[in-house]
């Protein structure tokens, strides 16, 4: 046995003193040493590795940290020190072939994996007669064990394949670990290719594994993991992707297990969770609109809005008063009576009122008569003689007391002004309109508002008219994209941090966008508009960036087609 002998200086370093660093121990263990200068000492011990012993330093510790010190003084002597060296940890258990009989010689090493890349053996035997082995003289750390035999297929701990995919079990100090068998075959079964159901994983919803029919005799393990590390007690076929997973990459191991077969290993390719993506419509625009009041609206609300699904230009600003309300807007038709989902989902919602926004054009006086009949209360008429006198009486009604903040949007194109529309009722703002001029109605009612802000919306509005909104407010903004997508993509990262819920409309036709507002200002988001059939890059950066828990499709497909819907719902967001 090797030891050495340290000085110790008073700051507790080793002083290099000139002796050699090594000496070896006598016959029967003995260890002495003369002539040795006063000072504070300690001692480490290490056996030959046939000892299956472990290092052990002054006072039984296992390294320097826990070691103990003695001090000398001139020419004192030190008999009679025993040192006992520690044990180790030991492993022990029986390997067998396929047919159960022991095997007599198989190898089996107990390996450690300290750096995370470099697999050290810390021990290895064979196995005697009876197919028994013994590991010992282990230092305390995690250890996995390879079984190999020539004739017969190597494996690792527990039933793995490779060093890469075998389960390292912690071994404490001194412990023993019995029963820890092996079964070595000389083919591996036969199985199918796994497959991942659904294929495109999504938050919420369960994840599966199918393996197929499992050869006689063989079972099949599971480990999902989370960004290559596994997730803990996620050993099941299913798993069901958490919002923190959304994503960041998941992968399944499915591990076969048998006493007639060699250990198999499939891994999944990489799966990054997309959000919940989910499609809300109808037969035509009045039931996707009632559709997308029964998804987010619940009986006995305050107040509902009715406006009209054949033209937008009254109910443009009427969405946000729609927000602020926390209210839905269902719609209705210039003649006639109600559409039968728009009565049925009013029935539903049993408002204690009801505002129509436009004036008799826009929804008629048979739907006007039919709507006091759904309602307990009041049915009332928000309109002007024109788009832009609306938009003044709806902010007439609803900030009776001026506001400090304001919204404008072009009144004679839908798109900007739908997507500031949940921006606005959320900030508690009106929206009115503007054309290509500041007109009387729309400078006197900024007269009345006093506002401290106002933000412009769209490319619509000509840069020229900024000049002349600076004598209404102290502040002027601009959310104007190149385009109708670009500026409902900036409408929606008004709220800085991440959304739980993303909406998406067309950009093409405004029903499913008006109804949306309502919706989205509830869940305190924005609209995204897309072409109905293919993704815009600015609503692809939106997705990818706001970090939502579900993504809402507004309309059927021939508003936004299958395809941007099943992008949506295969959304990469590693690019």
């Amino acid at each position: 046995m090797r030891f050495r002998l340290i000085l110790i200086g008073q700051d507790g370093s080793e002083i290099d003193w000139g002796v050699k660093p090594w000496s070896e121990t006598k016959n029967g263990g003995v260890f002495d040493l003369w002539s040795l200068p006063a000072g504070t000492y300690t001692m480490e011990f290490r056996p030959p590795e046939s000892a299956r012993l472990l290092p052990t330093w002054w006072g039984g510790g296992a390294d320097r940290v826990s070691a103990t010190t003695f001090t000398l003084a001139e020419g004192q002597q030190l008999l009679g020190q025993r040192i006992t060296l520690r044990s180790g940890a030991s492993i022990t258990g029986v390997v067998s072939g396929p047919d159960g009989r022991p095997l007599e010689g198989a190898t089996v090493e107990a390996i450690r994996n300290p750096s995370g890349s470099e697999f050290l053996t810390e021990d290895r035997t064979a196995t005697d007669s009876e197919g028994r082995y013994r590991l010992g003289g282990l230092p305390p750390d995690a250890y996995t064990l390879s079984f190999s035999m020539p004739g017969y297929l190597m494996e690792y701990w527990d039933d793995r394949p490779t060093a890469q995919t075998a389960q390292f079990f912690a071994v404490a100090d001194g412990a023993t670990l019995a029963r820890r068998n092996a079964h070595l075959a000389t083919t591996t079964p036969t199985l199918r290719t796994p497959a991942i159901s659904p294929p495109y994983p999504t938050v919420g919803v369960p994840t599966t594994v199918d393996t197929g029919p499992a050869p006689a005799g063989v079972t099949f393990r599971y480990q999902w993991f989370r960004q290559n590390e596994p997730i803990a007690g996620a050993t099941g076929r299913s798993f069901t992707p958490r919002p923190e997973d959304f994503g960041r990459p998941l992968h399944v191991q499915v591990f076969s297990t048998s006493t007639r077969y060699a250990p198999t290993f499939w891994a999944s390719p990489w799966l990054a969770p997309t959000m919940e993506t989910t499609r809300i419509a109808g037969n035509d625009r009045y039931s996707t609109a009632a559709a997308i009041s029964r998804a987010h609206f619940a009986p006995g609300i305050p107040v509902a809005y009715v406006a009209s699904g054949q033209a937008f230009a009254d109910a443009l600003a009427g969405a946000p008063a729609a927000v602020r309300d926390r209210a839905p807007v269902l719609l209705a038709q210039a003649d006639g009576p109600l559409p039968a989902s728009t009565a049925e989902e009013l029935r539903r919602l049993r408002p204690a009122r009801i505002i129509v926004l436009g004036g008799r054009g826009a929804i008629g006086d048979a739907a006007f008569t039919e709507l006091s009949r759904l309602t307990t209360g009041a049915v009332t008429r928000l309109s002007g003689s024109d788009r832009f006198q609306t938009a003044v009486a709806v902010s007439r009604a609803q900030y009776p007391k001026g506001a400090s903040l304001v919204f404008i949007a072009h009144g004679m194109k839908f798109p900007d002004a739908l997507t500031a529309a949940p921006i606005a009722g959320i900030s508690n703002a009106p929206l009115l309109l503007a054309k290509g001029t500041l007109e009387p109605a729309l400078t006197a009612e900024l007269k009345r508002l006093k506002p401290k802000r106002i933000v412009v919306v769209g490319d619509a509005i000509d840069p020229a008219l900024g000049a002349k909104l600076d004598a209404y407010a102290p502040t002027i903004d601009w959310y104007r994209g190149a385009d109708r997508y670009e500026t409902a993509d900036l409408l929606a990262g008004w709220f800085p941090g991440e959304t739980e819920t993303l909406y998406v409309a067309s950009g093409v036709d405004f029903p499913d966008a008006l109804a949306g507002a309502a919706a989205a200002g509830k869940s305190r988001s924005g609209i995204l508009l897309t072409p109905p059939n293919a993704l815009n890059q600015y609503a692809k950066w939106r997705v990818r960036n706001a970090w939502a828990d579900r993504m809402i499709v507004l309309g059927g497909p021939g508003a936004v087609s299958e395809d941007v819907f099943r992008a949506l719902q295969r959304f990469d967001y590693s690019t």
